[in-house]
């Protein structure tokens, strides 16, 4: 679709990506710093990098324009979307922010970048998919989205579903459960993507 899209990511690629988060929380380990923690907006938790690079192969990543995280936290989820396609991560934690952005350094990525700030607050409209691991219930989330989004929303983990938008499609991977939602009839808007099977 868009030239910003690679269909092929390689294993080479995303092992690099996978290393380098490795080597960091190796060494938040030695320091005795675990890979989460609470911020002033949310839980931040680590992802497994390749549950991640799996759904994006599993639902085509690569057929999307601009992919955003809310709430990307150290940045992993934003810089495996970036294999794919153009990929955002907005982040309110400023140490965290600054780690995306050294990991984006040192991994070499220019199809990214990374946005302090609070997703609540950020225009969501310049993308057509996004990606959340929420801590809490997502009505303002939901709210935002009915007003100004028209595409994909994919929800980690079952724990907050949405409650207003219809799902799509689950994505299991190993124990981890993917959630893709859409605005439906009855909020206004609907339109049918074809997935990559």
């Amino acid at each position: 679709m868009a030239g910003h899209n690679s269909p092929h990511p390689t294993m080479e690629s995303f092992q690099k990506i996978n290393t380098s988060y490795e080597q960091y929380y190796a060494t938040l380990k030695e320091k005795g710093i675990h890979s989460h923690k609470e911020t002033e907006k949310g839980f931040w938790l680590s992802s497994v990098s390749t549950e991640v690079f799996d759904l994006f192969r599993t639902i085509g990543l690569e057929q999307f324009n601009h992919f955003a995280d809310l709430g990307s936290g150290d940045g992993k989820v934003a810089l495996i979307a970036s294999l794919f396609t153009k990929s955002t991560g907005i982040e309110f934690d400023d140490e965290l922010v600054q780690r995306s952005n050294q990991i984006k350094e040192e991994i070499g990525a220019n199809n990214l970048r990374f946005i302090k700030g609070d997703f609540l607050e950020e225009d969501l409209s310049a993308y057509d998919i996004l990606f959340v691991y929420p801590d809490n219930p997502l009505v303002r989330l939901e709210q935002k989205l009915l007003k100004e989004f028209r595409d994909d929303l994919i929800v980690c983990g079952g724990i907050y579903p949405p409650e207003r938008l219809v799902k799509k499609r689950v994505v299991q991977i190993n124990n981890a459960v993917f959630g893709i939602y859409r605005r439906g009839w009855l909020s206004g808007y609907f339109t049918g993507r074809r997935w990559k099977a």
